[in-house]
This record gives structure tokens, C-alpha cells and sequence, in this order.
């Protein structure tokens, strides 16, 4: 194994070498540092950590197409550095966040794993051969490497992403007094701000995950992270009783006071404190600590603390929308979040109109839509959505080979021995994954067509 440093075109890079498929000879790839990143949750391993980098070591796999080593060597590199920045963006962001974002990931960050590799080594590689049925097998290269993915670089894409989300779910980590803890909960979501309470996780390394809020900012904007939060809201509430007599008369005198933080997980820091003491005097202590809640919590609604988080809200887009053959476009829109006032337009034929607000940027918006399979052209604030059309060739098939995957996809098509050719409203990427599982190999795909090869 071979390695230097160089720079080139301003920009530095480490240079690899490492053993090809012809003897003797050495392949030099060179990593620039940019600012985007790909994920695939696939196996990788975090080797060690140190300040801002993570060593990951993953293994990527390329399709062996008319033995055309060169090519299927770049496809398995590209699939083992994706593997290798997956790993370390899921050491940032919870399994669930990873689920619930997956295309806007894909479209803003995923599609750049290189950008976030400081520097990769090639351990192992080489072709292989997997039986993928009793008669058939499938030739497919293999890398293996050893990559440092900057994960610096990731944190502040991921913080990106929450911003221009436009949300403003909050983390709430309050310790003490449960009444006041509660409290404080009912009146954030009272004025609609979705709230996430640690006491109500049921996965053990979210619970895990949420107790970092009580360390230090940096640590508590990561637990933020994790959860996909643009606010953190920590503090605790300390009560105190104390007895007296006045004029002879057995009083209690019960204390609140309170102190917390709002931090921004976009920005790293804490945006705002506020604190709070208050005393009531009552007969029993059960009732003066009751009072003195009482007022504490007026006092905090007093202070505008959910005014303060709903500040942060972007100014609502309103957006116009057609559907085109699309019948169940209301419901789809229902489950947007962000949006709101969905109004129903006029029907004609296939075409349905909606106009709605939205909390958040269009080109996030088209990513939120194109999640539930749809093709999406926006022009300024007017969108118009349509099933997603893929044009699948398939080459070296039969006509019943032909006949049989257009009656299991229900579509139409147009076979011919030079290339067969049907359109069918999926995404080009899961079709080329179900192709594969039939014994095609894929020549090449983008977002609408899929060319492959029986």
C-alpha cells in the first residue's frame, strides 16, 4: 500500500495507491474535502475517534458487467465510501431520524459521500462470485477500505437541514419538580409546538441519548441533533418549605424557583435563559407549594417562552398544487408536516387543485412529496405532482421473460428482441434493486430510466 499528500488546483488531497486486477499495477485516487455526504444503512465499522474525524472501515460491491473490471472497481469504491459515511452519520442521528428523512438525506447529502472522506485506504479487493440461486451465480467486485470521514463536516450539513426544515420541535429535559415539569410541556403544546419528552422514550439508547442534554451546550445541541430538533429546552425547579409563626398563627412558607436554557441546534448555543423565584404563605404546605407552582408557571407564560420558540418559525409559503391522476393527493398532503389550511380546489378529469401554507422551503417541500413516489415540477410557489413515470429497457430478454414482468408490475409494454421498453411508477432506484433480485444487471439508471440486461 502506497500513500503521499499532494495539492492540486488548491485543493489537498491524499493520493492512494493500491493493487489492481492486472499485475503489477498501482491506482492512484485522490479525496477532496467538500461539504456533502451520502448514507446507505448497510454494515460498516467505526474504528476510532478522534476530534472532528472518525475512522470508519467498510466493504462497497459493483456489478461485473461484460467484464468491465475498471468500472464495476469505481462503482464498489463509491458503494464502500457511501457504507463508510453512513456509519458515521449514524453515530449523529437517530435510526428513526435516518427513516423519516430518508430523501431529503439522499438529495442534500447523501449523494456527496466523497466531500465528507478526508482520506481512504484500500485493504482488500478484487472480484467475487455469489450463488444467488440453485443454478445461477452473480460476479460482483469487492473493495474494502478504511476511510476518515470528517464528521464535523456532517453536524453542520445536518444542521443545515433542520433549519431550512423550517420546524421547531423541541427537546425538553427539565429536572425537579414533576408538576412544574408537566407544566411547562402543556404549555408548549398548547401553542403547537411539537414537543419531545425523554420520559416518554422507549428505546434505551434514545433515553441514553437525552441525559446528555444535562452536560455541556456542545453536548446537549448533539442530543438536539440525534432527534432531529432545532430546540433544546433544559433547566430544573427547586422547592422549598419553610415553617413560621406569625402572631401566632402556624404558617407555611413554600418556594419556587427555576432556571433554564434554550439553545439553538443550528447554531451550537444558547439562545436564551430565563429564571425565576417565586413564594406563597398558606396554611399546610401542600397547598402553599401548590400556589407557589401556581405562580411560577404564570410567571414563565408571562416571559413568552413558547413566543420565543415560535419566533424561529419561517414565514408561511402559500403554495398552489395540481395533481395529475393522483386521487388520493389530500391524504398524502395531510401527512406532510409544516403544512397547513389545505383548501381543495375545482376537479377537472384528472386534475385536482389545492392551495396550502407551508412552513419550510419548496425544493424541501418537492423532497417531502417525491418521498411518497410522485414527480414533482415546481415553478416559483406552484407545484404540479404526477406519478413517477421510470422508462425500463431490458435487453436480452424473452417475450415471456417480457410478458411475465409486465403482468407482475401491471403495465403495458412494447417488446422487441433489439430491447424491450414499459414505463412503471416506482423509483428508479427500487426498481433496479428488484431487476437485480431477477437476474438482470443494471447498465446504468438515473431518476427516470433504468436500463438493464438479463
Amino acid at each position: 500500500m502506497q500513500q503521499c499528500c499532494g495539492k492540486d488546483e488548491n485543493e489537498w488531497y491524499i493520493i492512494v495507491g493500491s493493487f489492481s486486477m492486472k499485475e503489477g499495477k498501482t491506482v492512484r485516487k485522490k479525496m477532496g474535502v467538500t461539504a456533502c455526504f451520502l448514507f446507505l444503512l448497510l454494515a460498516a465499522s467505526i474504528l476510532f475517534c478522534q476530534e472532528g474525524i472518525v475512522e470508519t472501515q467498510a466493504t462497497g460491491f459493483g456489478d461485473i458487467v461484460n467484464q468491465q473490471l475498471e468500472l464495476a472497481r469505481e462503482k464498489a469504491l463509491e458503494d464502500a465510501l457511501r457504507r463508510a459515511v453512513e456509519q458515521a452519520a449514524g453515530a449523529l442521528i437517530s435510526s428513526s431520524t435516518l427513516m423519516e428523512n430518508g430523501t431529503i438525506l439522499e438529495d442534500r447529502i447523501y449523494k456527496g459521500a466523497r466531500g465528507f472522506v478526508q482520506s481512504f485506504e484500500i485493504s482488500k479487493e478484487g472480484p467475487q462470485i455469489f450463488q444467488v440461486g440453485p443454478n445461477e451465480t452473480q460476479s460482483l467486485y469487492m473493495v474494502e477500505i478504511q476511510a476518515r470521514v470528517v464528521q464535523t463536516f456532517l453536524e453542520q450539513s445536518l444542521q443545515q437541514i433542520i433549519a431550512e426544515i423550517g420546524g421547531i420541535r423541541t427537546l425538553v429535559s427539565l429536572e425537579g419538580n414533576e408538576v412544574f415539569r408537566s407544566g411547562v410541556i402543556s404549555m408548549l403544546l398548547e401553542s403547537g409546538i411539537d414537543v419531545l419528552d425523554p420520559q416518554a422514550m422507549q428505546d434505551l439508547q434514545d433515553r441514553n441519548k437525552a441525559v446528555m442534554v444535562r452536560n455541556s451546550e456542545e453536548e446537549a445541541c448533539a442530543a438536539g441533533l440525534w432527534f432531529f430538533c432545532r430546540f433544546v429546552l433544559r433547566g430544573r425547579c427547586e422547592e422549598s418549605v419553610e415553617e413560621r409563626v406569625v402572631r401566632e398563627v402556624p404558617l407555611v412558607v413554600a418556594g419556587v424557583s427555576f432556571t433554564m436554557d434554550l439553545l439553538d441546534v443550528t447554531q451550537g448555543r444558547v439562545v436564551q435563559s430565563f429564571s425565576v423565584m417565586e413564594s406563597m404563605t398558606a396554611g399546610s404546605s401542600f397547598f402553599a407549594l401548590e400556589k407557589a407552582l401556581e405562580k411560577a408557571l404564570g410567571s414563565l407564560g408571562e416571559k413568552e417562552i413558547p413566543q420565543v420558540i415560535l419566533s424561529y418559525l419561517p414565514k408561511a409559503l402559500e403554495v398552489d398544487l395540481v395533481a395529475i391522476g393522483i386521487p388520493e393527493m389530500g391524504e398524502t398532503l395531510a401527512q406532510i408536516p409544516g403544512l397547513s389550511g389545505l383548501q381543495p380546489g375545482e376537479t377537472i378529469a384528472s386534475q385536482r387543485r389545492f392551495h396550502f401554507r407551508y412552513q419550510g422551503t419548496i425544493p424541501v417541500l418537492v423532497l417531502r412529496l417525491e418521498e411518497f413516489g410522485l414527480h414533482v415540477q415546481a415553478v416559483g410557489n406552484t407545484l404540479t405532482c404526477s406519478p413517477w413515470l421510470v422508462e425500463v429497457r431490458l435487453e436480452g430478454v424473452t417475450f415471456q421473460q417480457f410478458s411475465e414482468l409486465c403482468s407482475l408490475w401491471e403495465v403495458e409494454g412494447e417488446y422487441s428482441s433489439s430491447g424491450s421498453v414499459f414505463f412503471l411508477a416506482r423509483k428508479a432506484r427500487e426498481i433496479s434493486e428488484d431487476l437485480v433480485d431477477r437476474g438482470f444487471s443494471i447498465l446504468e439508471y438515473d431518476s427516470g430510466k433504468v436500463l438493464a440486461r438479463k
